[in-house]
């Protein structure tokens, strides 16, 4: 038992951001976690940018790190600076992911599936 006391109170910090992340799953991090809210945060961005709302590129990457960095507040994380690296890396990977979808529904690239990657059918 005494093992399991010293553990514990090592990892007390990982430990009660576990606690106060309901969402997150045994085996995920917290980076996991970050990277999802990225990608939230990107499409969130989108659709604001479709609206009207946001006109460059900076305001909806701005928008989409507000995004997580709100998340983050939620539990009490102040993200430290290598997060905020991963924050900015996560978001321009999601832009990237969307850049490449929307190029492949305006070729009318299928997958192996004979789909747009959408779930859709391309006839």
């Amino acid at each position: 038992m005494g093992y399991y006391r010293k553990y514990l109170r090592r990892n007390r910090t990982t430990y009660t951001i576990g606690k106060t992340i309901p969402a997150l799953k045994p085996g995920a991090t917290l980076v996991d976690w970050i990277e999802k809210k990225a990608v939230a945060g990107v499409k969130a961005a989108e659709q604001l940018a479709h609206a009207g709302s946001l006109a460059t590129n900076e305001e909806k990457f701005n928008a989409a790190q507000n995004t997580v960095y709100a998340a983050l507040k939620e539990i009490n994380v102040e993200p430290t600076l290598n997060q905020k690296k991963l924050i900015s890396d996560f978001i321009q990977e999601a832009v990237n992911d969307l850049d490449m979808r929307s190029y492949r529904v305006r070729k009318g690239y299928t997958n192996y599936k004979g789909t747009t990657g959408f779930g859709g059918s391309t006839s």
